[in-house]
Formats: structure tokens, C-alpha cells, sequence
């Protein structure tokens, strides 16, 4: 093959990704993951209770938009981590949201389930229902950027969320401003594309 041609790549639970060869013949190809692909990955980090790579895959620095990820006092971790372990749990991690390196009033909490239990069905709707128990609020699906519908939660005198799940990971975003969590979820999502 020489300049001016196209290849295509491809590879088993990977997209398929097609260059241009140029001048010079040097080939930089990124195969992205697909949905089914990432999960496995994630399960296997979760069977082995390996949760440091889990929370770098979950807080990729998203793509676009400015936002970014701080961590948090130890001792806020330590509540939260309370407030959202549950049954099954492998564990939670939280990070505050940034935009343009300033402090939003954000926060992004991630809970790992044991992939035994995500895969039972209906286990995305119960997680829903545990993270409104007792705040009167009913999900509504939102549409974001990217035309995925995800949960979006605002109890009155509380929080908004909006949640986003992929396998075994949920990721909550908390906030005020309704149009912010849809954009930081957007880009969230686009990271793991």
C-alpha cells in the first residue's frame, strides 16, 4: 500500500477504524472498544477486587467542554462511601467536577457492583429506585448531547442527579443546575466512547 490509500483495522470487540496512508507510511490506528468489550474488561478488574483501575476508567479526563475531576477530602469520601454501598457493592469512589480548572457544584460518584449482581435482571431499575428511596422524586428520562437517554432525578429541596450505568458501573452526577449535569454526563459518556 503506498500514500493516497486507505486501510482498514479491525479486531474482535474493537470498532473498526480505516486511515489514510500518508506520505511518510508511518500509521498511528486507535481501535476504540466496544460497549461489551469495556464491561468485560471492568467485570474482570471487579472479580479480582482490583478497584484502582476501575476508578482511572471511570474518571477518564472527558473530552471537550472543559470539565475535569478533583478528588475529594478523605472524610466526604468516608459519608458517601456510607451512603451508597450497598449489597453487592465493590465499592464507591467520588470526585468534584471541574470546569476550566474552577470548582463547580458538582460531584461525580461512582459505585462498582459485583457483575453477579449487575447482570440479574431489572438490576439497573433497582439501583435507580435505591438512589431515590425515600426522596418522593420519580425518574425521568433526559436526552443528552449524544441522544442517550439516561434517568435524570430531582427531588424537591435536594439535588438533582442524573445516572449513568454501563454493566456493572453507575455513575451518579449531583448538582443544582439541571443543563450542567446533562452537559458534564454528555461528555462523560463521549470519554468512554
Amino acid at each position: 500500500m503506498g500514500p493516497g490509500d486507505r486501510l482498514r483495522v479491525s479486531a474482535p470487540g474493537y470498532k473498526t477504524a480505516s486511515v489514510v496512508i500518508d506520505a511518510d507510511r508511518k500509521l498511528r490506528i486507535r481501535l476504540v472498544a466496544e460497549e461489551v468489550t469495556r464491561i468485560e474488561q471492568v467485570n474482570q478488574w471487579l472479580r479480582t477486587e482490583n478497584l484502582a483501575p476501575v476508578w482511572r476508567y471511570v474518571f477518564l479526563p472527558p473530552n471537550g467542554g472543559g470539565y475535569g475531576y478533583e478528588a475529594v477530602p478523605a472524610e466526604y469520601r468516608k459519608d458517601f462511601a456510607a451512603a451508597f454501598t450497598q449489597e453487592g457493592s465493590k465499592g464507591v469512589e467520588l470526585r468534584s467536577v471541574t470546569k476550566g480548572g474552577l470548582a463547580t457544584d458538582m460531584l461525580a460518584i461512582a459505585i462498582a457492583l459485583d457483575p453477579k449482581v449487575a447482570a440479574l435482571p431489572g438490576s439497573d431499575e433497582a439501583f435507580v429506585a435505591g438512589v431515590v428511596q425515600g426522596s418522593g422524586a420519580t425518574p425521568q428520562p433526559v436526552t443528552l448531547a449524544g441522544g442517550q437517554q439516561v434517568p435524570y432525578i430531582a427531588p424537591a429541596g435536594g439535588p438533582k442527579a442524573i445516572v449513568v450505568s454501563e454493566g456493572a458501573l453507575h455513575v451518579l452526577f449531583l448538582g443544582e443546575d439541571a443543563q450542567q449535569l446533562k452537559n458534564v454526563a454528555s461528555v462523560f459518556i463521549k470519554a468512554h466512547e
